[in-house]
């Protein structure tokens, strides 16, 4: 799915849009009535949640109150379903309510259970935003809608949406250098996708300086030869 880095640029076989082009790093404001709101509203977006979830290290993101949402507000999912007090795990009310409340999976391999398969590669990909953020809402493909709207968090999700963490590009080479897989250590080989899941490409803006040590580097200069001596 991936082609090659240029100096520090990502380019990849999709010409999808990139995240910043699709708006999804624009920082959207989150609606007043989420930043303003009351303790009591909060809890109201949390009361279906926690007739199942009785017992969490904390109720809420932010312990310090200075921020308060619901569980909804974050995950997304319907925090109006309850059941019960006394209902059991096993029977069908219990398996009904936490459907209707639970953001459901396209891969019936995710459904039951609090932590992904192993070896599912690019499946996790072809999951709805909706259902990814339900999962995670720190995910890149949904933190700019969670965690980074204006007023929130919007500086470190930018940062961390332009960073090796959204290609793991650093990852790749150097388990492929240090290995003797490629021959250079700068980076050639990443991946990274847009919210839809899509391959996207990335370049550096603006573009990068000329470096004299990594066009040393890549030549198979003196600079690289001594580096590996």
């Amino acid at each position: 799915m991936c082609l090659a880095i240029s100096g520090s640029l990502l380019f990849f076989a999709s010409r999808s849009r990139s995240v910043a082009d699709s708006g999804h790093l624009i920082r959207p404001e989150r609606p007043a009535e989420v930043r303003s709101q009351s303790q009591e509203e909060a809890e109201q977006k949390s009361t279906g949640c926690i007739s199942c979830h009785t017992s969490t290290d904390e109720p809420t993101m932010h312990p310090t109150k200075t921020v308060l949402l619901g569980c909804t507000d974050c995950h997304g999912g319907n925090g109006d379903v309850r059941i019960a007090a006394g209902v059991a795990a096993s029977p069908a009310e219990y398996t009904r309510a936490k459907e209707k409340a639970h953001v459901q999976p396209r891969d019936l391999r995710f459904k039951e259970r609090s932590a992904l398969p192993e070896r599912t590669y690019t499946a996790w990909l072809r999951e709805s935003k909706e259902y990814v953020r339900f999962r995670n809402p720190g995910d890149l493909r949904v933190a700019a809608e969670t965690c980074g709207p204006s007023g929130c968090h919007a500086s470190e999700v930018r940062a961390v949406s332009t960073s090796m963490m959204t290609h793991a590009g650093f990852l790749w080479g150097a388990a492929l250098y240090n290995n003797g897989a490629f021959p250079k250590k700068n980076a050639y080989f990443g991946e990274s996708y847009s919210p839809d899941g899509q391959p996207q490409a990335i370049r550096t803006a603006p573009a990068a300086a000329s470096d004299p040590h990594r066009a040393r580097s890549d030549s198979g200069g003196s600079a690289e030869k001594g580096d590996r001596a």
